[in-house]
């Protein structure tokens, strides 16, 4: 796929401050995606180009505009829709990227309706600003002492907002994304995207394209169990090995 050209000169947009500030007044953390890209801080995926271009196209529909990703855990569903930053500007310049995870939605709130009151706010601003929001389900979906979870309490109290002209990205467990497609208002605003995890050829490819290809990587792949774990599994163990690595060049302790 063509990477854009402009990456790393975007500007922040004077009206998006002010959608920032306006969320962080109201407790809710968002996350700028487009100025994590300019900065270098979202890696690029591999072996996904179908998957872009289809996410990018459900975005750029008139109706059913909205997202569902969902997939293994570790898959790489967040690395994914953060990606997709990478594009949007080519195929909407006047749209932007925001990232909030759906448990600091739930946490903190005194009453489900000040949970409502921010759900409210943040569609409202994400309208009026054209920001597409993705809504980061990492760590949302589990259940507690039989309770819904704190991300299906969240997409639930989200259900009446679903009416307004807003677009937004949600990722989600397999069994959540079944919840979702049961449900008719989602199934009205929203399509379904199921990640597939990568071969174990591809997985290699991925880790050596991100640390080098270097004896040290080989080793480190092995000792994280080979490709036949998860690709987040994968990156987090050899970004730690390769940090215990760093830090062992620097100390000289000797083993008893």
């Amino acid at each position: 796929m063509t990477q854009p050209t402009h990456l790393f000169t975007i500007e922040s947009h004077q009206d998006r401050k002010a959608f920032y500030s306006q969320l962080k007044e109201h407790g809710i953390h968002a996350s700028d995606l487009m100025n994590m890209l300019a900065a270098g801080n979202i890696p690029d995926v591999l072996y996904r180009e179908s998957e872009i271009l289809s996410a990018l196209a459900i975005l750029s529909c008139r109706n059913t505009n909205s997202l569902v990703v969902s997939g293994n855990e570790g898959v790489g569903k967040s690395c994914f829709v953060r990606n997709l930053s990478r594009y949007l500007l080519q195929v909407q310049p006047d749209c932007h990227l925001a990232e909030i995870n759906l448990v600091s939605l739930s946490a903190g709130n005194t009453s489900a309706a000040e949970m409502e009151k921010k759900l409210a706010l943040a569609t409202e601003l994400a309208a009026r600003h054209k920001v597409i929001l993705y809504l980061d389900g990492t760590h949302a979906f589990a259940h507690e002492n039989g309770q819904p979870s704190p991300g299906m309490q969240v997409l639930t109290a989200l259900k009446p907002y679903l009416m307004t002209p807003f677009r937004c990205i949600i990722s989600a467990p397999c069994e959540a994304m079944e919840q979702l497609k049961n449900d008719a208002a989602y199934k009205k605003r929203f399509r379904f995207m199921t990640l597939c995890s990568l071969n174990d050829t591809q997985k290699k490819n991925v880790i050596l394209n991100r640390f080098g290809n270097t004896p040290f990587i080989e080793d480190a792949l092995a000792q994280s169990g080979g490709e036949s774990r998860e690709l987040h599994q994968l990156i987090e163990n050899i970004d730690y090995l390769q940090a215990l690595e760093r830090v062992k060049s620097r100390l000289a302790f000797t083993e008893s």
